[in-house]
């Protein structure tokens, strides 16, 4: 019978729900992430591989017979592929899963607050920020696998506190299928885990493996690369933008402002604190901080919070359980309720009315229009443009999207299918028919390679090459040629491609890898 008190209370504390303001507070998560729902036009370079190997039969492939990774979440492309065989359209498809991870987080948020907070007000910092952060809530959508990125965040908050724990360790494990630089998370990880829990985590050093080198061996035998065409296209030192980037997001929330108050709280309740996992802080801060002069070195991104998701929600995770402590140290009990009551909507409101400069207006009020600051955009341009923007006709659109794919799989492909150069993704996911080369060479694996200006982070100024790229091909056709052997072909072309020998009876093509800018061999 002793034993009942015991496991009641450990019944209670595994069945916590979350208190009526985080109730509140997911509620407001997940009407601003529908609210701000949108597609970003890159996200159709992963739905063009998807249909292409769904329902035309090319494989996974951005164009019949070309075998490029022109994707950069291998991860985030298999998850749709299942849910897009059910016939889906994306755009019910993206807005059904921005609202289920961005519960989740809410929920991770919630399990991670407890685990720092000390007995008390629970105020909930990461939760009430995230809840009306615009940046957040905007890409739990978008197409991409940036909501995988703002969920892992909370997910390896929890690993770094369970680290025995083997769904913790496998979501670590996966990350670097996410994103590649994920791997960091991983390296860290792996020996505060050892430190722990005195052993060393194999469940994650083997699914890891088998994951993340199993992807490598489907690449090199697949696409002849060992990296995804994306990277060529990033690895780039532009930290002039990428300090610029950061600048955007730490002025549009006043992050200096938030981190003195954090860390006037985590002072004031460092006694409350100190009986926290403070290690487990640091790696996150360690986190945050590595990621973020990498994402300063690449350049950022042309987009408005996307590069920076983890090192913020990392920062955040990071900030669980620190209000609390502080609030805490009050002398009188009967105010620590209502004081964590005001900070709560001070810092709700705080994240809440502050939206970047590339914005006319209120984020809320979805304005019509939206300006660059730098080269840096806001998802907004996406959310409102016609193309892109969501109707309740695209079900309907991508009915008879899937019509057309049935016409042409029966058809079979097209001898000489016209080839176009197009920077526009969306407009290029509608031409199935066509051979794209993407005027930004996203897709094209000798664009990426050449080393031309950025005129954005990841977009490099080489549409006068890709015209180049398309008539060279189109030449080829009528010769018979390949057309990176053409007698005309650019002196960079012959240096920067790589070599394709005929399709063999093997189902994935094998061709020989070599180093871009040495001469080819046959």
């Amino acid at each position: 019978m002793r034993a009942l008190p015991s496991y009641l209370s450990a019944a209670r504390t595994a069945l916590r729900v979350p208190k009526p303001h985080e109730w509140l507070l997911l509620a407001t998560l997940l009407y601003l992430t529908d609210r701000y729902r949108w597609l970003m036009d890159d996200a159709f370079i992963y739905f063009r591989y998807i249909d292409n190997l769904l329902f035309l039969d090319r494989g996974l492939v951005y164009n019949a017979g070309e075998y490029v990774e022109g994707y950069s979440s291998p991860l985030w492309l298999l998850g749709l592929i299942p849910l897009r065989a059910l016939t889906i359209d994306y755009y019910t498809l993206v807005r059904v899963l921005a609202l289920a991870i961005a519960g989740s987080y809410g929920v991770a948020l919630i399990w991670l607050n407890r685990r720092l907070s000390p007995p008390g007000p629970i105020v909930n910092f990461p939760l009430a920020a995230s809840a009306a952060h615009y940046g957040l809530t905007t890409h739990f959508s978008s197409g991409l696998e940036t909501p995988l990125v703002q969920l892992i965040a909370p997910l390896y908050a929890a690993a770094l506190q369970r680290p025995e724990s083997r769904a913790l360790q496998a979501v670590v494990a996966l990350a670097p299928l996410v994103r590649a630089e994920n791997g960091l998370l991983g390296l860290l990880f792996l020996p505060w885990s050892i430190y722990r829990t005195r052993r060393v985590p194999i469940w994650f050093l083997a699914l890891g493996l088998i994951a993340n080198a199993g992807w490598l061996a489907f690449r090199v035998t697949y696409y002849a690369d060992f990296l995804p065409n994306t990277f060529y296209l990033k690895d780039a030192e532009q930290w002039g933008l990428g300090l610029q980037y950061l600048q955007n997001v730490s002025e549009t929330h006043a992050w200096p402002w938030v981190l003195l108050f954090v860390v006037t709280c985590a002072i004031i309740g460092r006694k409350q604190l100190a009986r926290t996992d403070l290690g487990s802080r640091a790696i996150m801060l360690t986190a945050a901080i590595a990621y973020a002069v990498y994402v300063a070195r690449i350049g950022g991104d042309m987009l408005y919070h996307r590069y920076a998701a983890l090192p913020v929600c990392l920062l955040l995770c990071a900030t669980a359980g620190v209000v609390e402590a502080a609030v805490l140290q009050l002398p009188a009990a009967r105010l620590r309720l209502p004081v964590a009551i005001v900070v709560l909507l001070l810092v709700t409101f705080w994240f809440g009315f502050r939206y970047p400069p590339t914005l006319e207006s209120h984020p809320l009020f979805l304005p019509e229009d939206s300006r660059k600051w730098f080269a840096i955009a806001d998802p907004n341009w996406h959310r409102r443009h016609s193309s892109l923007e969501y109707r309740p006709e695209r079900a309907q659109e991508d009915a008879r999207t899937l019509e057309l794919y049935e016409r042409q799989r029966l058809r079979g492909e097209p001898a000489a299918p016209k080839i176009k150069v197009m920077g526009f993704c969306r407009q290029a996911y509608r031409r199935s028919e066509m051979y794209i080369v993407h005027d930004f060479g996203l897709t094209d694996l000798v664009l990426a390679r050449l080393p031309r200006p950025f005129g954005r982070p990841g977009h490099k100024f080489v549409q006068a090459e890709a015209a180049h790229v398309a008539r060279l091909r189109e030449r080829a056709r009528q010769t018979g040629m390949v057309w990176y052997d053409l007698p005309k072909a650019a002196r960079w072309v012959a240096q920067r491609q790589l070599h394709f020998p005929k399709q063999r009876q093997l189902h994935f093509p094998i061709r020989l890898m070599l180093v871009p800018g040495l001469q080819r061999c046959s």
